[in-house]
């Protein structure tokens, strides 16, 4: 593994894929069940999630494959703010384009968006920036996925990563004052040189200046954009039964509370679960699994999240009628 150290905002020059602060792309939208605990590790050691929170999910996840818009609809923050950052459309990263494919950094969400794109990875080597703004923990976790081709970079020497590297590019810019004290002849080579960039190899704990590598660095010149948008909760979350839930919902808000026998017989009666029983109570089940209707007091009622899903639905909609006519 390489270690990048520069205090300027550059990054080596390479056919990688970046994932950096100023990345002009939005992160992978697209997973499946076997990336999803990876996933969900890093969001909770990113603070966002605890571990029980992460284990119902996954029992949530019915499919095989969703993009961010599912569990933003099944479980809600912090996947509604992901969602706004992981709209890009690349589900597999096996191969480079012919120009550098660069993500950027969710703010706040540092591990997440270097996992997402670390999950997507075959072959290509990675980049990453600000890695030294990592604690011990996510670091562990971070370690275990990257390969002796990746970069790991920083803006000022962190001792952790630099144990951790093989050969390392150091800024000559950036403060070094602390790491140059116990290492005369690199200090001399940096003075010398009269480079930006010094290039060394790291053999059992010696520091060699490396003479035949060229430094090329590269810059990004972008960063974060968020996309807010609505997407049908009801068609994601239920699939083929999606606008039913969302009738079944809309009726019952002038009727709430709905004692728990009339609810099922609400359901029971529509045409399409009159000779289905196993898929109403399927229905009934992922309704009140993911909290959109709960019970109190043996009856039934729609829950602040069940009000929003309605309140989202009904705005599209009204978006889609103005859309029309216009």
């Amino acid at each position: 593994m390489k270690y990048w150290v520069s205090l300027k905002p550059e990054y080596p020059k390479e056919k990688a894929i970046y994932c950096v602060r100023e990345g002009r792309n939005p992160l992978p939208s697209i997973y499946n069940r076997f990336e999803l605990p990876v996933l969900l590790k890093a969001l909770v050691l990113d603070g966002w999630l605890s571990y029980r929170e992460a284990d119902r999910i996954l029992k949530l996840v019915e499919v095989e494959e969703f993009k961010l818009d599912y569990l933003a609809s099944l479980w809600g923050e912090p996947f509604e703010t992901l969602a706004c950052y992981f709209y890009g459309k690349t589900a597999k990263l096996d191969k480079l384009p012919e120009e550098v494919l660069d993500f950027w950094i969710v703010p706040e969400f540092q591990l997440t968006s270097f996992t997402a794109v670390l999950l997507k990875r075959v072959n290509s080597p990675i980049v990453l920036g600000d890695v030294d703004l990592l604690n011990d923990e996510q670091l562990r976790f971070l370690l275990r996925f990257l390969k002796y081709e990746d970069w790991i970079c920083s803006r000022s020497v962190d001792f952790r990563l630099l144990n951790q590297a093989d050969f390392a590019v150091l800024d000559s810019s950036a403060n070094l004052e602390v790491f140059l004290r116990h290492h005369a002849g690199l200090k001399r080579a940096l003075e010398t040189s009269k480079k930006d960039y010094l290039p060394v190899k790291i053999r059992e704990g010696l520091f060699i200046t490396d003479r035949e590598y060229t430094v090329e660095a590269v810059k990004f010149g972008s960063g974060p954009i968020p996309k807010k948008t609505m997407f049908d909760r009801f068609k994601i979350v239920f699939g083929e039964h999606g606008e039913i839930v969302f009738s079944l919902l809309d009726e019952m808000v002038e009727a709430m509370p709905v004692p728990w026998g009339n609810f099922w017989k609400l359901v029971l009666g529509l045409d399409v679960f009159i000779k289905n029983r196993e898929a109403a109570e399927k229905i009934i089940a992922k309704m009140l699994e993911i909290g959109i209707v709960e019970i109190q007091a043996g009856s039934v009622i729609i829950t602040s999240k069940g009000l929003d899903w309605l309140a989202e639905k009904e705005k599209m909609e009204s978006a889609k009628r103005e859309g029309g006519e216009g």
